[in-house]
């Protein structure tokens, strides 16, 4: 078996060699988050988004993404989220653009993993503990102000089940 072996850089396209996160959606995009921004592969060259072409893109320091069964790319950041339906969203901060509400309590910080789930449901670990959106409504699961409720990962399991690293 013969295998094939390409690499990029900054000289190929890419925001930052620095790469947190890689998502092939079901388009067929690479999607790569970076330090310093966000890019879309396709297969030939890179797409660049930044703050200053996409102001809803508030945060380029790119920690995760995840893709939910409705084709919305959802961008977790170094301070909040957004999201991307063909247009970026701000959503850390409750724009009324992006449709989505808050429950009181700590804002979401840092994004460290996202994962949808089979219900629908988006959820969002952070630096500040556990959150979900459910019906575009963005709830505190878990947050007593402990580091011990950092969660650095997120898997559903076949039986529905979500499971933690923290």
């Amino acid at each position: 078996v013969q295998y094939r072996h390409s690499s990029w850089s900054k000289n190929e396209g890419l925001p930052d060699p620095q790469v947190n996160a890689v998502l092939r959606t079901r388009d067929g995009f690479l999607w790569v988050g970076t330090r310093s921004g966000l890019a879309r592969f396709d297969g030939v060259r890179f797409t660049l988004f930044h703050s200053r072409h996409e102001p809803a893109l508030r945060n380029e320091d790119i920690r995760c993404l995840a893709q939910d069964a409705a084709g919305v790319l959802w961008i977790g950041t170094a301070d909040g989220l957004a999201s991307y339906d063909g247009r970026f969203h701000w959503i850390a901060s409750g724009d009324r653009d992006a449709g989505v509400q808050f429950e009181s309590g700590p804002p979401l910080g840092q994004v460290v993993v996202l994962c949808p789930d089979r219900r629908g449901n988006l959820w969002i670990g952070t630096a500040n503990g556990l959150f979900r959106l459910r019906q575009r409504r963005i709830e505190r699961i878990r947050y007593d102000g402990e580091a011990s409720w950092r969660v650095w990962g997120i898997v559903e399991a076949v039986d529905s089940a979500l499971w933690l690293n923290q």
